[in-house]
């Protein structure tokens, strides 16, 4: 067994034991709205009298979340709007996720990228070339369409052709609307009960939207590079 081999174990071992020791210690069970509205006087006190470190231990916490592909992520989401209040929140939910995916992006890269151009090149042709003219586009889009888990998204643009500084402002921008939808209904937590109530039809309509005018721009990139093309 080389080395590249077992660096790769090792990365794979990082990754569960962490998922791992996360559901067997019980403390999934934990994350939950009812968890939040149970202890929020305690949460808000702490806040209150450790603001700074409050916001330190939630930005840690989300980007060991994003970064280890662990879920719950949109219950923290609603947790930053419940302590620190919608837009602050999103704010801070947008830092961490943005740290949390980069160094996703990076450690995927890192240790899967040689093997899957290796092994799937010449399947990622197309794929490269799309990227080379609308990567930006498309990682926004990833980001807007909430049905793309977190980590596929991340994996998908750690073997694209793309550089670490186009990732990380397309999923600041990306993670934007649901930071500041979600992080609204924490804020409102005394009428929410599950994940589920934040979907209302309006929400579903403007999470279609932001997809359809950001998949707009992509048919008006092509349209422009087909005209030069044409007139080149």
């Amino acid at each position: 067994m080389n080395k590249n081999t077992l660096m790769k174990l090792a990365f794979v071992a990082a990754l569960l034991g962490p998922f791992l020791t996360f559901y067997l210690s019980g403390m999934s069970d934990h994350m939950t709205i009812t968890s939040l509205k149970t202890n929020r006087e305690m949460l808000h006190a702490l806040v209150e009298n450790n603001y700074l470190l409050a916001v330190c231990y939630f930005i840690g916490i989300y980007i060991i979340f994003g970064a280890l592909s662990f879920p719950f992520v949109s219950l923290l989401t609603m947790a930053g709007g419940f302590l620190f209040g919608t837009l602050v929140g999103s704010l801070y939910t947008i830092i961490g996720a943005t740290v949390g995916g980069s160094i996703a992006f990076l450690m995927y890269r890192y240790f899967f990228g040689a093997w899957v151009r290796e092994q799937y090149g010449h399947r990622l042709v197309t794929f490269n070339q799309e990227f080379e003219r609308n990567g930006a586009s498309y990682l926004v889009i990833m980001r807007l369409i909430a049905v793309i888990p977190f980590f596929v998204a991340n994996a998908l643009a750690s073997v694209a052709p793309i550089t670490l500084k186009t990732f990380i402002w397309t999923t600041a921008v990306g993670v934007m609307p649901s930071a500041l939808i979600y992080s609204f209904a924490g804020q409102q937590l005394d009428t929410i009960n599950s994940i589920g109530d934040v979907f209302s039809p309006k929400v579903i309509a403007a999470f279609a939207l932001l997809g359809l005018l950001t998949f707009a721009s992509i048919i008006v990139q092509k349209f422009k590079a087909a005209k030069v093309a044409k007139n080149g």
